[in-house]
């Protein structure tokens, strides 16, 4: 969801999906020495981001990487006061060379003009639904649960499979079956997914399911 080929040092992430957002910042992090990621949120039980916790913040802007750069997310910026954020300005300005901000928000709106025109802004789509799953892949997913032969079921898996879909398909897919079976064997291929299997081998597998 997020490139490094699409990110300046000053980032400010747009999405109307929080979670998914947030979900890809973490995926991102991975790419970075851990010593080197730094994020900045509310407080338990606070729904704000104070100035205190945003100059500590800056405070780690400040140390050397461990490794070859640092990256700061601030999990939801619009939560930043605005005193909060006006701190944050001349660090947005003349960010050390080492470091990379990832500012995430579901309302651009809160985010200061002054914030804005110091950042990159990158509005990212948020994920797909079961109401907004393209014809296609549905067309795929009954043809899919239909077959009775593994080759009847490949003109379909090169649809299913193909990489940008597969979460797409598993939605498809739960939608249109009627089989408790094919809903658990669904259940265990997103829990590969998310344990970082290959989700293509994972529908493989599910091929087998349905036409054994």
């Amino acid at each position: 969801m997020i490139s490094a080929s699409q990110l300046s040092q000053a980032n400010l992430l747009v999405c109307a999906d929080g979670a998914h957002l947030l979900s890809g910042a973490r995926e991102f992090a991975k790419s970075f020495n851990p010593a080197d990621v730094f994020y900045l949120s509310p407080k338990e039980g606070s729904s704000t981001i104070n100035v205190e916790q945003t100059l500590d913040f800056i405070d780690k802007v400040q140390l050397g990487a461990v490794g070859e750069s640092k990256l700061m997310i601030i999990t939801d910026a619009s939560r930043q006061n605005v005193q909060a954020q006006n701190k944050m300005l001349k660090t947005l300005e003349e960010p050390r060379a080492d470091t990379v901000f990832l500012l995430l928000t579901t309302d651009e709106g809160k985010i200061l003009p002054t914030i804005r025109s110091r950042c990159n802004i990158i509005r990212i789509d948020p994920p797909p639904t079961k109401d907004n799953i393209p014809q296609n892949i549905v067309y795929a997913a009954r043809g899919f649960l239909a077959c009775k032969t593994v080759d009847e079921a490949i003109p379909h898996i090169a649809i299913l499979g193909a990489k940008d879909n597969i979460e797409l398909a598993l939605t498809a897919l739960a939608r249109e079956a009627r089989c408790l079976r094919i809903h658990k064997k669904l259940a265990i291929i997103r829990r590969n997914i998310d344990a970082n299997c290959n989700a293509t081998n994972a529908l493989d597998i599910l091929v087998m399911e349905v036409t054994s």
